[in-house]
């Protein structure tokens, strides 16, 4: 974990999961190969919370991740994401023993988010 480009919270990476909704409500789910070549595997999109996405200062470091993985799964710039609606809520870890990234400790952070967003992807 020392010179990991992720973050770290509580010994787990962080990571971020969201679902995208076309007009009539439908998932978009990612279909990867396996090993063998076969789709059988699904995945609601997800990625890992970098370092990186800490370093704005300006906004949430979760919500810059996501509008990362969003932008990098939609093949847009993260950029052109513009939420609309945003709701957060925010949960503490049950049992948390305080173990964070020296970059956690100082922003405080909540072990767990819920943010809802009506976004605005172009195609």
């Amino acid at each position: 974990m020392n010179d990991d480009v992720y973050s770290y919270r509580d010994g787990l990476r962080e990571g971020v999961v969201f679902l995208l909704l076309d007009d009539k409500r439908r998932v978009l789910i990612e279909c990867r190969p396996d090993n063998q070549g076969k789709f059988n595997d699904l995945f609601y999109l997800s990625g890992s919370i970098e370092i990186a996405d800490h370093k704005d200062g300006q906004s949430d470091y979760r919500e810059t991740a996501l509008r990362r993985e969003v932008g990098e799964s939609c093949h847009v710039p993260a950029t052109t994401i513009t939420p609309r609606d945003a709701k957060t809520s925010a949960t503490a870890s049950p049992g948390a023993s305080g173990r964070s990234t020296r970059t956690q400790v100082a922003n405080r952070a909540p072990a767990a988010v819920s943010m809802v967003y009506s976004m605005c992807v172009p195609t």
